[in-house]
């Protein structure tokens, strides 16, 4: 029976001295392993990888359970080192379920039912054959007066055994029960575990190592119900077939032999090649069929099984709409609807799709707020990803998460789908909750003017004066707030005169409406003292149904050095 090849070379972090067994009183100890009842005496250590393969990948860890007659070869070196230890802290717990390695005679293995004897007529001219077992070990030294470590000479305990009599023709038994660990018991080991997705990462290829492609799993369960306390997962794969296929929010994903480790002091996971993985989702129209896609050529499914996934599905379902909270790694900040959305460098943004995406470069498909706002989608990168997922269809008729996309426009939003871009798909039917209704408000500019690009306000504010530039901002103020207010008589005539304040997502500006400009504005000529329903309802329209409008500001100085700002060449349109 061989072993993992990185349990060849390891250090011990700490050392559980010989003891009899049964222990006392393990309710805070390691135990005594898997052999405890059959075992008299017993030696623990808790070992760790000593060369990783990566240095992202943390270290691996083992208990290593040493009994009867192993446990009195261990003891005299471990009391001439520098390791042994009466008391010692351990990231081992007994309440998370993880793999181990026993050290022990074969009759002691076969008493505890963990070796498996095959005597079948394949194997007779090797069930005679003695079998070597051997524990090398350099016992670590330090010098005097010195903080550097050395280590003594290698040195090697041997045992020849041969394996016990059968009493009977026996096989292999194939374990397929599984411990499931709830989220908030996770420690750092190997665990089983069941999860609802709240976030999830695009597929990216590796730029180092085997090329593979690698994406993010967030999960929550019962113990952990909140999107903030999601742990995440590392999954890899050689290939875009080998990834879990998640299709939105609320899926139930089940691994198998996930590596926990810690990283900067959080709980994090790791899908190693030993790992296995589940996706479960409700069948279309129905609340008892679940639909379970994986990638192996089976896979353990028990009853029990499709009860927890029907659970986790329905608890999801209810939880996640009340949940505001937002994913540990949300470098983005919140999510925007489309109508708080203005040009900034990489942003959240929750909207509906409403066309299928059009191949090219970049594919474009065009998403709405489901009420007046509308832009288009264009996917720079990792677009084959989201094909080969098959996200880029399953959007379509969906609310989605575009996570981490650049927001531009002209005369409409664009939103940049980037490297770093990422797509989540919420489920069906259930949808973000829906800002309040407004009314449509639109705002013209010269057709030379909505050439150029959109700039955001503290770009503006920080170039030359003068400055004449096309800006995207929605009005939060207007002043002053009355129709018979914002008129002034000025040389024998009535005019426009008043502010509106205009703000983006980088800053705000109180902007001058006068004279012919404010008369293009409104499209009606000023009458000063004019205070009927019907301009002031307009003014405070305005004012509540925020939304992105374009406008035409120009910057200037006056006499006395002071920077102003106005709203020129802008009509309000119906």
């Amino acid at each position: 029976m061989g072993v993992d090849a990185w349990l060849q070379e390891t250090v011990v972090l700490c050392v559980w001295p010989r003891r009899s067994l049964p222990l006392s009183d393990a309710t805070f100890d390691i135990g005594g392993g898997p052999c405890a009842s059959v075992a008299s005496r017993v030696v623990t250590m808790e070992v760790e990888e000593l060369h990783p393969p990566l240095a992202e990948v943390p270290p691996r860890r083992s208990l290593v359970y040493l009994y009867d007659d192993w446990a009195d070869k261990v003891a005299s070196f471990l009391k001439k080192g520098h390791v042994e230890t009466e008391s010692m802290a351990s990231t081992a717990s007994q309440a998370t379920d993880f793999s181990c390695v026993v050290v022990a005679s074969p009759t002691l293995l076969e008493a505890a039912g963990l070796f498996i004897h095959d005597d079948s007529s394949d194997n007779d001219d090797d069930d005679d054959a003695p079998r070597t077992i051997f524990l090398r070990y350099q016992e670590p030294i330090r010098a005097p007066n010195s903080d550097q470590v050395a280590y003594e000479r290698l040195c090697t305990l041997r045992a020849d055994t041969r394996p016990p009599p059968p009493s009977k023709k026996r096989r292999l038994r194939v374990g397929d029960e599984y411990q499931y660990t709830p989220l908030a018991s996770l420690g750092e080991r190997t665990a089983d575990v069941y999860g609802v997705v709240v976030s999830y990462t695009t597929p990216k290829q590796s730029s180092r190592g085997r090329m593979d492609f690698e994406m993010t799993i967030a999960i929550t369960d019962e113990s952990r119900p909140e999107r903030a306390q999601a742990l995440y997962i590392n999954v890899f794969a050689r290939d875009l077939a080998h990834l879990p296929r998640i299709l939105a929010v609320g899926d139930v994903v089940r691994f198998h032999k996930l590596l926990m480790s810690r990283y900067n002091g959080v709980l994090v996971a790791l899908c190693t090649r030993a790992s296995r993985f589940v996706v479960f989702r409700m069948a279309d129209g129905s609340d008892t069929d679940v639909v379970m896609t994986h990638t192996y050529e089976t896979v353990t499914y028990h009853p029990s099984d499709k009860a927890r996934a029907i659970a986790l599905l329905q608890w999801g379902a209810a939880t996640l709409l009340n949940d505001h909270t937002q994913c540990p790694r949300n470098h983005f900040g919140p999510p925007r609807a489309l109508r708080h959305c203005y040009p900034a460098a990489y942003v959240d943004v929750i909207a509906y799709v409403e066309s299928p995406f059009r191949a090219g470069h970049p594919a474009v498909a065009v998403v709405s707020d489901r009420m007046h706002v509308t832009a288009e989608v264009h996917v720079h990168a990792h677009f084959a990803a989201l094909d080969a997922m098959g996200w880029a269809a399953a959007a379509v008729g969906r609310w989605c998460r575009f996570r981490g996309v650049e927001v531009t426009a002209t005369d409409s939003l664009v939103l940049h789908f980037r490297v770093s871009s990422s797509l989540e798909i919420y489920p069906t039917p259930a949808t973000p909750p829906r800002p309040l209704p407004l009314d449509r408000i639109v705002t013209r500019v010269p057709r030379e003017i909505a050439a150029l690009g959109c700039v955001n306000l503290a770009v503006f504010l920080t170039r030359p004066v003068p400055c004449k530039a096309h800006v995207l901002a929605e009005i939060v103020d207007v002043s002053p707030r009355t129709a018979g207010a914002f008129t002034t008589r000025m040389n024998n005539r009535d005019v426009y005169m008043g502010l509106l304040r205009l703000q983006d997502a980088t800053a705000s500006v109180d902007a001058i409406l006068f004279g012919a400009d404010g008369e293009l504005f409104f499209g009606r000529p000023a009458r000063h003292g004019d205070d009927t329903e019907a301009a002031d309802a307009q003014l405070t329209h305005l004012r509540t149904h925020r939304q992105p409008l374009q406008w035409c500001l120009v910057s200037y100085r006056t006499t006395t050095g002071d920077v102003r700002v106005r709203i020129v060449q802008t009509q309000l349109g119906s």
